[in-house]
């Protein structure tokens, strides 16, 4: 953050959890929220479930629950001088739809009224269904309504747990844009960037940052390859033990046609997942595409 103040107009610190009930519990990074307010960077306060959407079912079925949890927000953004929050609550039951957005549409009412920024961060789709059990809850059209920001989650594409390949093809991104800036005005729109990659084996995922990406391609005597269809970087190679790995991971270069769809459909900017993953080049690319 030191390193890219100029760069940067917003921090989510991932810092806030919440339980079924709508307490929040968490370390405030207050050091960082100092720095970044005194340098004109707006501070937001992430607010997590765990990917738990038995939590999210009891926290947003519940007004008493939804009420405590909006503020326990307030509460916590005025005492650590925040200026908003970002919610991102994941793996909600897509049945809890309309709960989900009754719970923004009462925060963003809350808190406009106070003067803080209300951002959500979604799962990343190319069209809507209500039922599908990732991204069936989020209603990206309801929910821009109640959000001054939407970050769409971009990457994962391929993650643990599925078979490997690219984090963040660049087809499925921009699909996901279409789509989701057919619903969501533009300029309300922040694409996730990744600044990580994955390495499959046929047993585990294991996720670095950039830098420790190309430390294991070094390591491994692996010769970085690029796949022209997805535009992201991968190599290959067999471990000591006789194990093959897949690696995919995305660079300065496979962000950079990232930062070209961002600038052809006029988004209003890139949130990065996360601060620390990236490496210098991956900020040369934002400050050449972004001069503007």
């Amino acid at each position: 953050m030191v390193s890219n103040t100029s760069t940067l107009d917003e921090v989510a610190t991932n810092t806030y959890t919440t339980d079924s009930y709508g307490n929040i519990s968490g370390l405030v990074p207050l050091n960082q929220i100092t720095y970044a307010n005194s340098y004109g960077i707006k501070t937001f306060a992430m607010i997590t479930n765990n990917f738990d959407g038995a939590i999210g079912k009891t926290l947003l079925e519940s007004s008493s629950n939804r009420t405590r949890l909006i503020t326990n927000i307030s509460n916590a953004l005025k005492t650590n001088g925040y200026k908003g929050v970002n919610i991102d609550l994941e793996a909600i039951y897509y049945y809890d739809r309309t709960y989900l957005t009754t719970f923004m549409n009462e925060l963003y009412n809350t808190l406009h009224t106070q003067g803080f920024y209300v951002t959500i961060a979604v799962p990343a789709k190319t069209s809507d269904s209500s039922s599908a059990s990732w991204s069936g809850a989020y209603d990206y059209a309801a929910l821009s309504n109640a959000s001054d920001q939407i970050v769409l989650m971009t990457y994962d594409e391929h993650y643990p747990g599925g078979t490997y390949g690219s984090i963040a093809s660049i087809g499925w991104v921009e699909n996901v844009i279409k789509y989701a800036s057919s619903v969501i005005p533009r300029g309300k729109i922040l694409l996730g960037t990744a600044a990580y990659g994955y390495d499959w084996s046929s047993s585990t995922a294991k996720a670095y940052g950039i830098s420790g990406i190309y430390n294991l391609a070094l390591t491994t005597g692996s010769t970085i390859n690029w796949d022209y269809i997805s535009q992201t970087p991968y190599f290959n190679y067999i471990s000591s033990t006789g194990i093959s790995h897949s690696v995919w991971f995305e660079n300065a270069q496979s962000l950079n046609y990232k930062l070209n769809l961002v600038n052809s459909y006029n988004l209003s900017g890139i949130a990065i997942w996360r601060l620390g993953l990236e490496n210098t080049d991956y900020w040369t690319s934002i400050k050449t595409k972004f001069n503007r």
